[in-house]
């Protein structure tokens, strides 16, 4: 008897042992899931500090742009670059602020996501899908690039190179740099991924690797045109703060419901300055019956713009017209990536009249919008526009 009554004993000993580390489970389990809302509130909060962070430096770095000292290259500011989420995609960029966009200084926890849009995506047209260039993370680089008999192994990062195309046209890939660091216009070199062996974005993180929506890995050159007028009203110039206001032509762009300005990608098959006017005489006059030749050069864009603002067949002295580039350099663009980015040699065509394209397409394409600090919708930096209404001593703000 005295044994079964130990016995007993010693089991409620165990039943209660049993409950009591049953319990305590419980209360760790109520402990972790405490812990785990904790986490995510402070990764959370951790997100909205980030994000709140970069708005910051937008709203400073607009604040910058207005600083009439500084040179125009200081303006450029890597804003859209770090636009989430990236462009024609619904994927997210890795929240980059603007201490750790340069390459030098260290970002243990950096991990954006890789996007190379294949050449088939609709942001390429028909006539640009046989340069873009293959995902070197999917496809090997011995891959050879459709109809160009050069390997993609013989890249020439930083070189100019000649090539051919199998119908016997020569090519030439500009694989070097516009982008300057001071005022000297002397251009730099743009370094290379010490594991890959691709190129960095001499402007730093953008939060995305890979070649994104561009042609090209590295640089992606083009020419642009701002083509402004005085903006009227019953014949009367719009004057704001004592200044007039500027109009500037610009096309719709049917992927970003945005407006975009005349654009030559410098693929180079032909001449950019040729292919800049070909694409406006297409875009603004609806007529594609515009040809020239690999010589077509700078003067010669000029002189093709200059042309409009004659009074008449018979009239060779131009009326009302300023021609002049306004930068050379890198571009803050939405499509920019880690290995990929845009650069561009920006010219402003200007009238002083509105007689200037008499046969502009009337379809809503085409349209003259203000060039003002308010301005919205272009798929171009606010720092160009407002460098050209500077020149012209024009209302912006």
């Amino acid at each position: 008897y005295a044994k079964t009554q130990e016995t007993d004993k010693v089991q409620e000993k165990l039943d209660n042992l049993s409950k009591s580390t049953i319990n305590m489970q419980k209360d760790i389990d109520i402990l972790r899931k405490s812990l785990r809302h904790i986490s995510d509130r402070v990764v959370t909060s951790g997100k909205l500090l980030i994000d709140s962070q970069i708005l910051l430096e937008k709203i400073h770095s607009t604040i910058k742009q207005e600083n009439k000292s500084l040179p125009i290259y200081q303006k450029f500011i890597h804003i859209l670059s770090r636009e989430s989420p990236y462009i024609y995609t619904n994927e997210a960029r890795f929240p980059v602020t603007e201490k750790y966009i340069p390459w030098q200084v260290s970002f243990d926890l950096y991990d954006p996501t890789v996007i190379s849009l294949p050449k088939q995506h609709d942001c390429f047209q028909d006539s640009e899908r046989l340069f873009v260039e293959p995902d070197l993370d999917i496809e090997p680089s011995v891959t050879p690039m459709t109809d160009i008999t050069t390997p993609l192994t013989d890249y020439k990062w930083n070189q100019v190179v000649e090539s051919q195309l199998l119908d016997g046209k020569n090519i030439i890939i500009d694989r070097t740099t516009w982008i300057a660091t001071s005022e000297d216009k002397i251009s730099s070199v743009y370094r290379l991924d010490k594991q890959l062996s691709i190129p960095l974005n001499p402007m730093g993180r953008t939060g995305v690797r890979g070649r994104g929506a561009l042609i090209r890995w590295g640089p992606n050159k083009s020419i642009m045109a701002v083509i402004t007028r005085w903006k009227k009203h019953h014949d009367q110039f719009t004057v704001i703060d004592g200044q007039r206001i500027l109009e500037t032509l610009v096309f719709e762009d049917k992927y970003t419901s945005g407006w975009k300005l005349p654009e030559a990608k410098i693929l180079g098959v032909e001449s950019p300055y040729g292919v800049i006017c070909r694409n406006f005489h297409e875009f603004a006059l609806k007529d594609s019956d515009f040809e020239h030749s690999f010589s077509f050069e700078e003067g010669d864009m000029i002189e093709y713009f200059e042309s409009f603002a004659r009074a008449s067949i018979s009239t060779f002295e131009p009326t009302g017209f300023k021609s002049h580039m306004v930068y050379r350099g890198y571009i803050d663009d939405l499509r920019n990536t880690d290995n990929a980015w845009v650069e561009a040699e920006i010219w402003n065509f200007h009238y002083d009249s509105n007689i200037p394209f008499p046969n502009l397409r009337q379809d809503g394409v085409a349209i003259w919008k203000d060039v003002t600090n308010s301005s919205r919708g272009f798929l171009i930096q606010t720092s160009i526009l407002r460098e050209i209404a500077r020149i012209h001593q024009a209302f912006f703000e």
